[in-house]
C-alpha cells in the first residue's frame, strides 16, 4: 500500500500546535497528531460540516477538472487512464457533491475495482451513504471528540437518511 502510516512530523521542525488555534482546534485533527492513523485499503472520512474531513484530506493535488461541469469533470477523473496506473492512492474531498445516484454507483464500482487490484488505496471524505458503503472500507466517523471506527449501519448519516426517505414530512415541516 502506498500509504501505511499518517502522523506527525518527528524530524525537523514540528509547527507550532495551539489547540485554540484552527485548525487545531479540530478534534479529529488533535486526535491524528496525538495517535496518528494507519490507514488501509480504502478509508472514508464521514460527518458533519465543520468536522474536519476535509481538513484531513486537504493538501493532496491532482489535475484540474474546472473547464467542465463538476460532474463531468469526476466523471473524466474515474473513467481515465489514471485509475488504470498501479500503486495510486486516491483521495476524494466529498465527491458526491458532483454525482448524481447513478454516478456515485459508477465511482463506487470504480473504487471496488482499486481495492481489488491491490495495489492502490484510497482515502475520501464524504456526506453520502452510497459512497460510504464502499466494501471492505474502513468507515471513521467524526465529531466533536475525534474520529472513531463505526459500522455503515450504525453511521449518523445513514440513520438521517433512512429517517428523511421513511418519512420526508417529518423533516420538512421543520423548515417554515
Amino acid at each position: 500500500m502506498p500509504v501505511r502510516r499518517i502522523e506527525a512530523r518527528v524530524h525537523g521542525e514540528v509547527p507550532e500546535r495551539r489547540e485554540d488555534v484552527w485548525p487545531f482546534d479540530i478534534p479529529a485533527l488533535a486526535q491524528l497528531l496525538r495517535e496518528g492513523l494507519d490507514p488501509g485499503p480504502a478509508t472514508v472520512l464521514v460527518g458533519e460540516n465543520g468536522a474536519g474531513k476535509s481538513t484531513l484530506v486537504e493538501g493532496s493535488f491532482g489535475e484540474n477538472f474546472h473547464g467542465r461541469s463538476h460532474g463531468e469533470g469526476f466523471r473524466d477523473l474515474f473513467t481515465g487512464p489514471r485509475f488504470t496506473q498501479k500503486f495510486g492512492l486516491y483521495v476524494f474531498d466529498e465527491p458526491e457533491s458532483a454525482l448524481s445516484f447513478t454516478s456515485q454507483l459508477h465511482l463506487l464500482g470504480v473504487l471496488l475495482e482499486l481495492m481489488e487490484r491491490g495495489d492502490s488505496q484510497v482515502l475520501m471524505a464524504t456526506h453520502s451513504p452510497v459512497l460510504a458503503s464502499l466494501p471492505g472500507a474502513t468507515l471513521l466517523q467524526l465529531d466533536e471528540e475525534g474520529y472513531r471506527p463505526v459500522a455503515w449501519e450504525d453511521l449518523d448519516l445513514v440513520d438521517h437518511y433512512r429517517r428523511f426517505l421513511e418519512r420526508p414530512e417529518r423533516y420538512l415541516r421543520h423548515l417554515r
